[in-house]
């Protein structure tokens, strides 16, 4: 049993602990009463880190001095915080002879130190839980102390029974992409799945954005798979931990994915990770700094450059990795497939007596009108003579008038669409035979003339 004396201190509780290390800069201090909506990463002078739950209660108090180690050794200066409901995962620096600890009281008169590595404390109305994540903790249960070796846990239930466990082991990943398309209006998303664990309740899975130490998604799943969706470009970390019935998180497994943002050429498409575009266009990376590519099945990776396009204007599989990783995003590049259907719309008599409607429909390669109609050149001849049309677009679809024509034919109304990199799309020559009756009129005419 380890007998421990409060002291308050002066000089710590007027701030001259030592300074946070750097990788505590973006954490902001703990000051006064703090009630997060989502979760927070909060630091106190000497390297403490607190990781507050969502809709926790957290009350920081006066600082004091703790006899953590020998009889002779100095007393640690110590932070205390007040966990009134709620969750908190404190880190200290883990050394030998810790130089700052922390003091986290709760409800049911149960304390914990953390002086040296990770721990956890969870307020329920039914239970306070105490973990030893990293390294070993001291506990206490109406002042009577005990040590909570690494991987241990420690609960009193509202009936007053307290019971001692191991905490729940890390799951492990069963799949996940470390590489994944993140469009830039952030409609980016990952799966991922998780081996389960004997006696967990539950999942908490987190993810944290690269420039963000708190999460920016959490949540708690009863399966062993989890979808994250909404991610825009950018590194995050996945993070899972098996949830024991007192609510309290066991040891976690993480991984990384990176989320390439993509930006498009007008007029391309995408579709999964298969992309659409024209043989001359190339995709951006918005950031490819880490990552390589290959191409096809090639088995040698290089440098991600900053865009990609089609090889040859064909079809092109790119292999997009993190470096020195083995997982690979697939993307399929592939040539814009256009097609445009050409016909005559004429009225009751036809043309050439009247004028008609030349109509090009433009169709995908699965033969689905296009939502708008793309820049193109067309070219239409009669009799192999060029006419120029004044051209309006409807969607997917280009009509221009062509005029009557007097004579009785044959005609032939030639018509040849080409995109804007001169590839030729659509070509169709329309044959309109000879009028019968405008051969008779014209043969009287001519009768009549001779006979004068």
């Amino acid at each position: 049993m380890l007998a421990l004396a409060l002291s308050t201190s002066t000089a710590f509780a007027a701030g001259k602990a030592p300074a946070a290390p750097a990788a505590q800069a973006r954490a902001t201090e703990l000051v006064g009463r703090f009630a997060p909506s989502r979760e927070q990463v909060r630091s106190l002078p000497g390297g403490i880190t607190l990781r507050i739950a969502a809709g926790s209660i957290i009350e920081r108090r006066r600082p004091i001095r703790l006899p953590l180690g020998s009889a002779s050794a100095p007393k640690t200066p110590t932070h205390v915080v007040q966990l009134v409901s709620g969750r908190v995962t404190a880190s200290a620096p883990k050394t030998a002879r810790p130089t700052i600890a922390l003091l986290v009281n709760a409800p049911r008169k149960v304390s914990a130190v953390i002086a040296s590595g990770r721990g956890e404390v969870v307020v329920r109305p039914e239970s306070v839980s105490v973990g030893a994540l990293d390294g070993e903790m001291l506990t206490a249960v109406k002042d009577h102390w005990r040590k909570l070796p690494e991987g241990q846990a420690r609960s009193i239930e509202g009936s007053g029974a307290t019971s001692q466990r191991a905490i729940l082991r890390a799951p492990t990943f069963n799949r996940a992409q470390s590489v994944i398309v993140a469009p830039s209006d952030g409609s980016g998303s990952v799966e991922f799945d998780w081996s389960a664990v004997p006696s967990a309740v539950s999942y908490a899975v987190s993810v944290t954005a690269e420039d963000d130490d708190a999460a920016i998604r959490e949540f708690n799943v009863t399966s062993t798979n989890a979808t994250v969706e909404g991610l825009r470009p950018g590194s995050y970390a996945l993070s899972v931990a098996a949830v024991d019935r007192f609510g309290l998180n066991g040891k976690g497994s993480t991984t990384n994915i990176r989320a390439l943002g993509l930006v498009l050429p007008a007029g391309a498409r995408q579709l999964g990770n298969a992309i659409e575009l024209d043989r001359r266009q190339r995709i951006h990376f918005t950031d490819p700094k880490g990552l390589e590519v290959t191409y096809g099945n090639a088995t040698a990776f290089t440098r991600a450059p900053r865009d990609i396009g089609l090889i040859g204007g064909a079809a092109t599989l790119v292999r997009v990795r993190t470096a020195g990783e083995t997982d690979e995003l697939k993307l399929r590049l592939l040539p814009v497939e256009v097609h445009a259907g050409i016909s005559l719309v004429t009225g009751a008599k036809g043309w050439p007596r009247e004028a008609g409607k030349l109509r090009i429909a433009f169709r995908d390669g699965q033969g689905r009108l296009l939502a708008r109609a793309p820049d193109t050149a067309v070219d239409v001849s009669v009799n192999r003579l060029p006419v120029k049309l004044q051209w309006q677009r409807r969607g997917g679809i280009l009509e221009g008038t062509l005029p009557a024509r007097g004579g009785w034919g044959p005609y032939s109304v030639g018509v040849r669409v080409k995109d804007k990199s001169g590839a030729e799309i659509g070509r169709e020559v329309l044959r309109i035979a000879a009028n019968d009756r405008a051969k008779r009129s014209v043969a009287k005419r001519t009768v009549k003339g001779k006979r004068r």
